[in-house]
């Protein structure tokens, strides 16, 4: 036995990189065994196919002297041959089985992970044996917004035959979310408008932005289409995932285009949270739509001042007439859109909410949410739920606050609850991440790609989820518009699938197909504040960047400055 342990010892030895220098740019971290020979681990955050081994050795044996990889190669014999020595000393090397046990398994897993033979063979078969059963695809979309469609109108285009499965987490057909608030328009009275008010939503959901119908795309493009399922886990080395219903996905190439989803950073309880949503899917659109119909309490309150936030505030204020509407938003800075705007566009934008009918609380930080003083049926997160749903609700709920400039309590009774604010780092998306060991943008949210939207090999990022590298701007950056979610998924498909598209090599020089496409276009923002609408582009941030304006001075000179937005 010892004999078998001193050979596994030999065949290690021969196979480490013994003295790799830390560095923390590709996640190599210095260490020293119980030898006291240097050794190597990876960070857990750092993608294998960065660092797979033909790559480490590589970088190791073109190092001529010690520096950014390494020590230099000749070295690598007098180590090798202490290893050797080291080996004949069985007894005192071997004199812990424990120590030994753990060589073993540290052989064992590198053995596994390059499929060399031997154990490495047995187990490469078992992991063919497990795949049987899996349910087998090129390319797996996760998500049902406008990039995933545009990722797979695109991949069709180029491969005629490849297999592509899409996984939704709604039952609807991919659809664009962006334009759920006109949902909340006022209808006209009058016999047929209702219908006609749904027929011209349906179209904007599904039709005008695509030039197609998406609810038939499963059937055009060849596409199998699992509705109502998310990813429970997956192996980024084996291209494996799970879904909720229990089944095993292989795939060639995996896309995460999912959608942004309200951030709730305040506490609700069991009792409030009926009244409380993200506004973030066309159910909660039909909820709110059933409220404004049905309900008998008159008052709704929207958190926070951003894009989603006044054209929900916007179109809700139309309402008043129809609906009767107390309308309060509540933002924790000055004005709405002070993140965008220079001050004085943000302040006109702020009153011309208020002109509207719009209670805006500024300077006001949500503390929690709860039916009435007696509630206390707090209970810890659910992990399951991304967003709570209205269904159903009667009466009020309070939301509790602090006047940020008074230092004081606030409580706001209300019917129910809009959360506006948006994250990238759902339960669902960290779920994946973790599973995929892909990296998270912890600062502006979603995943970090580089500007070809690739997280590590294989997988790919487009949409509101995606912190990509731009590089006409040298910055990273992540966007929730529908013209950068349109651009990410036609680049996406393109890179998934260029080398699919028949063409001769001449061809794909003249054409740019030879390579990957880096995504360097600039998308257009659009977004509107009561009767005012602006565009943007490029990188807005009114708190870096200085801002200059010009203003029209009018036939007879004088200054309009102080009007809003005319």
């Amino acid at each position: 036995e010892k004999r078998k342990k001193m050979a596994s010892l030999g065949r290690l030895a021969r196979r480490l990189p013994f003295g790799v220098v830390g560095r923390s740019a590709f996640g190599v971290n210095r260490g020293v065994d119980a030898r006291g020979l240097s050794s190597f681990h990876l960070s857990s955050k750092t993608s294998s196919s960065l660092l797979s081994r033909p790559l480490l050795e590589q970088g190791w044996e073109q190092s001529g002297q010690r520096g950014e990889w390494g020590y230099s190669n000749t070295w690598r014999t007098p180590l090798l041959a202490g290893g050797l020595v080291a080996g004949g000393l069985a007894h005192s090397l071997l004199s812990s089985r424990v120590y030994a046990e753990e060589i073993e398994k540290k052989e064992l897993q590198e053995v596994k992970e390059e499929g060399k033979e031997g154990e490495g063979a047995a187990a490469s078969e078992k992991k063919e044996e497990e795949k049987k059963g899996d349910e087998l695809f090129d390319y797996v979309i996760i998500g049902g917004g406008v990039a995933a469609y545009q990722a797979i109108k695109t991949i069709r285009q180029y491969d005629k035959v490849g297999t592509i499965l899409c996984v939704n987490g709604e039952e609807e057909a991919p659809y664009n979310h962006t334009i759920l608030p006109k949902g909340l328009r006022p209808v006209p009275e009058g016999e047929g408008e209702e219908e006609k008010a749904e027929e011209e939503l349906q179209k904007s959901l599904y039709k005008n932005w695509s030039k197609d119908d998406t609810r038939g795309f499963a059937e055009k493009y060849n596409v199998v289409y699992k509705k109502d399922q998310f990813v429970l886990a997956g192996h980024q080395s084996s291209h494996r995932i799970r879904l909720t219903d229990g089944s095993l996905i292989t795939f060639g190439k995996l896309l995460i285009a999912t959608n942004s989803l309200p951030s709730v950073k305040f506490p609700v309880s069991d009792k409030a949270s009926a009244h409380l949503t993200g506004f973030s899917s066309l159910e909660d659109l039909r909820d709110v739509q059933s409220f404004l119909k049905k309900s008998e309490e008159r008052s709704l309150t929207v958190l926070g001042g951003g894009v989603k936030g006044c054209q929900l505030t916007s179109v809700l204020s139309a309402n008043n007439n129809q609906h009767g509407l107390r309308l309060v938003q509540v933002i924790d800075g000055e004005y709405v859109l002070e993140d965008m705007l220079p001050s004085f566009l943000a302040k006109a934008a702020t009153e011309n909410l208020r002109d509207r009918g719009v209670n805006i609380l500024s300077n006001h930080k949500v503390l929690f949410m709860r039916k009435d003083d007696n509630d206390e049926s707090f209970a810890e997160d659910d992990e399951d739920d991304d967003a709570p749903r209205i269904m159903g609700v009667s009466g009020t709920v309070q939301v509790v606050m602090e006047d940020l400039t008074k230092k004081e309590r606030v409580v706001e009774e209300t019917g129910f609850v809009l959360a506006s604010t948006e994250t990238a780092n759902t339960v669902q998306n960290t779920r994946i991440a973790r599973s995929l060991d892909l990296e998270i943008d912890e600062e502006r949210g979603g995943f970090v790609v580089n500007s070809q939207l690739q997280a590590v090999d294989g997988v790919y990022v487009a949409g509101d989820c995606s912190s990509y590298y731009e590089r006409v701007l040298k910055l990273r950056r992540r966007s929730i518009s529908f013209d950068h979610q349109f651009g990410h998924g036609f680049l996406a498909g393109h890179n998934m699938a260029y080398e699919k598209f028949d063409l001769t090599d001449e061809e794909r020089d003249m054409m740019g197909m030879k390579y990957p496409v880096h995504f360097i276009y600039q998308p257009v923002f659009l977004s509107f504040v009561g009767e005012n609408s602006f565009y943007s582009v490029g990188e807005i941030d009114s708190k870096r960047f200085k801002t200059v304006s010009v203003f029209d001075q009018g036939e007879e000179g004088e200054n309009k400055e102080n009007t809003k937005f005319k």
